[in-house]
């Protein structure tokens, strides 16, 4: 245990070269031993001041030790400095004591000092605790008993003990301009302890900026498209694709790229008071912004799967307020949901520290990293129950989806689109959840992954939804169509379902056949007619009059062709526009079986 990590502190009072006087039975040899006390630091009693003030003897210390030398022949004794300063002390307080005894006994002196005598004893105590002079070893005084002596400092320098400095306890005064300077192993003195520091972990604030820019980029986005679908909701084009539900779409996604500039607060950009504050508009701005957006295209969703996958062709119109319903019944649950977690289990900020690291320029620092999280005491089960009922929610969405993938609704202008758009939100969710789960202790990445996530997913929901209007808009200004809309479905034989709206699509089709040939036989009979009554003469034809006034039902007749024109009053109700009543469907399937 030695090295720049390390300082030896020694308490002295050892014999000169004291460490090459060590049992040879050490496990260790000299220069070993050298090594590890090299910048050692020691301490020891000061022999005799370094001062040059004037003692009480009337001598300076250095002329003490110059008659000390010349009197003390071999004898050396480290602490002469020491008895001399007693020997004075103790001949101060005598004279104290004789002068203050008269004043408590008149007829004696100090030659009638008895020992375990209280007044004597005292006298002398306050006496000595009274005496302060300047000595050879420094200034005397005694504290609690005890008297405070200068201490001299020494480091351990290239196989030597050193002076480095000395200490007046007296003055409580460290100098360390008296000796040579000290050095360490190291460019710094070594730390008493590990200093340990604290690190908050932070969202980085560049990848804050970049994030928190382009969501208030996406946000002005969408309120150009809001302003868009405002103002071009009249539009036969717009209009045919419920722009009230578009309004919902837009305002959802503008409150999930509100949640993202709040994914990235924290305490550091804010305060710590006010983070649960921040860890509630989190949680409300981006579950009222995903009811809102993804409720809309999963109402329309619905709407298209429910007009074309059911085989009543004469079901009812789901009309624009009934999907209004689907989503306040969905934003409704979320009130719920959330007002009884934030009454009964309010956030409030909690944090966990990480594994430590040294710091990379001081190896007496370690940090430890320290994130803070949005908690609450029974946070599993409002998260666990808003992830089941969103994930139902989008499997559901998704399958209506995929049953959907493959019609074609001019008169519901944007089915495929929103289609894709549910597909985006449900593949972005599903990786959203799990890197959060993942990465929920790196929280840079988990922002920046979540960020580009939700980013990409509104982005992208707005553009699928809104940038096909507006490119056909710019087609065609007025907003006009050409032709009647009519439903198509491209005839798939994977599901049930797909395979009886083709079979139904061939009887029509059939049919349609049918009818041309029977009226084509029927022109040709009528001109055949024709032809033998005038060969007969007047009385074939006065013959066939009389049977016709007999009975109108058997006479032949070829009913005439009209050419349906499209209706001035036509709406979005895309079920009256391709269903038949149920004698136009039942008089198909007798023809179809007299064939």
């Amino acid at each position: 245990m030695y090295g720049k990590k390390y300082q030896w502190v020694i308490v002295g009072t050892y014999s000169h070269d004291w460490w090459k006087k060590y049992d040879t039975d050490f496990n260790c040899t000299l220069e070993e031993l050298e090594s590890a006390l090299e910048q050692a630091l020691i301490t020891d009693l000061l022999p005799l001041s370094t001062s040059i003030e004037i003692t009480i003897a009337g001598i300076t210390a250095n002329e003490y030790k110059l008659e000390y030398d010349s009197r003390r022949g071999g004898e050396y004794s480290r602490f002469h400095g020491y008895t001399y300063d007693g020997i004075w002390a103790v001949a101060l307080a005598i004279q104290s004591v004789a002068r203050r005894i008269k004043y408590y006994r008149r007829n004696e002196s100090v030659a009638d000092f008895r020992y375990r005598d209280p007044l004597w004893e005292r006298l002398f105590l306050d006496a000595l605790h009274n005496t302060s002079f300047e000595g050879v070893t420094g200034p005397v005084r005694f504290y609690d008993n005890e008297r405070k002596a200068s201490i001299l400092l020494k480091q351990f320098q290239d196989g030597k003990e050193i002076k480095v400095g000395e200490y007046n306890a007296a003055t409580q005064h460290l100098d360390l301009t008296l000796g040579a300077p000290l050095k360490w192993i190291g460019k710094h003195p070594p730390k008493d302890q590990t200093l340990v520091i604290i690190e908050h972990t932070r969202v980085n604030k560049t990848v804050y900026a970049i994030l928190a820019t382009l969501a208030v980029l996406g946000i002005i986005m969408a309120s150009v498209f809001l302003a868009f679908n405002i103002k071009y909701r009249n539009q036969r084009y717009i209009k045919m694709s419920s722009p009230q539900l578009n309004n919902l779409i837009i305002i959802g996604c503008m409150l999930t790229y509100t949640s993202i500039i709040f994914l990235g607060l924290d305490s550091g950009l804010s305060s710590i008071e006010a983070f649960p504050y921040i860890c509630t508009a989190r949680a409300w701005t981006l579950m009222a912004g995903f009811s809102l957006a993804f409720g809309a295209m999963f109402s329309k969703t619905w709407r298209v799967h429910s007009i074309f996958t059911d085989v009543k062709l004469n079901k009812k119109v789901i009309k624009d307020y009934q999907l209004f319903m689907v989503v306040g019944v969905l934003l409704f649950i979320d009130l719920v949901i959330m007002t009884t977690w934030q009454v009964a289990d309010p956030f409030y900020r909690d944090t966990k520290q990480m594994e430590r690291y040294p710091h990379p320029s001081n190896e007496d620092i370690i940090i430890i990293p320290e994130n803070e999280y949005c908690a609450s005491e029974h946070q599993t089960i409002f998260v666990g129950s808003i992830y089941v009922y969103k994930g139902l929610l989008m499997i559901f969405g998704a399958f209506l989806a995929w049953e959907t993938r493959h019609v074609s609704i001019p008169a519901l202008n944007d089915s495929r689109h929103v289609g894709l758009s549910v597909y985006n939100v449900a593949i972005m969710c599903i990786c959203g959840a799990a890197v959060a789960l993942v990465l929920v202790d790196h929280q840079d990445a988990m922002f920046l992954i979540i960020g580009v996530f939700v980013l990409f997913c509104t982005t992208a929901t707005l553009w699928l939804v809104f940038v096909p209007k507006m490119l056909e808009l710019r087609r065609n200004p007025g907003g006009s169509i050409d032709k009647r809309f009519r439903p198509t479905l491209r005839p798939m034989s994977k599901t049930r379902r797909d395979s009886s709206v083709s079979e139904l699509e061939t009887k029509l089709k059939d049919v349609k056949s049918l009818n041309s040939k029977y009226r084509k036989t029927l022109l040709e009979k009528e001109s055949e007619l024709q032809m033998l009554i005038r060969r007969l003469g007047n009385e074939a034809k006065e013959l066939l009059e009389s049977r016709e006034s007999m009975s109108d039902t058997n006479r032949l007749s070829v009913p005439l062709i009209r050419k349906e024109q499209p209706s001035a009053t036509e709406t979005s109700d895309i079920t009256s526009l391709c269903s038949l009543s149920s004698q136009d469907y039942a008089s198909l399937q007798h023809t179809d079986s007299q064939k």
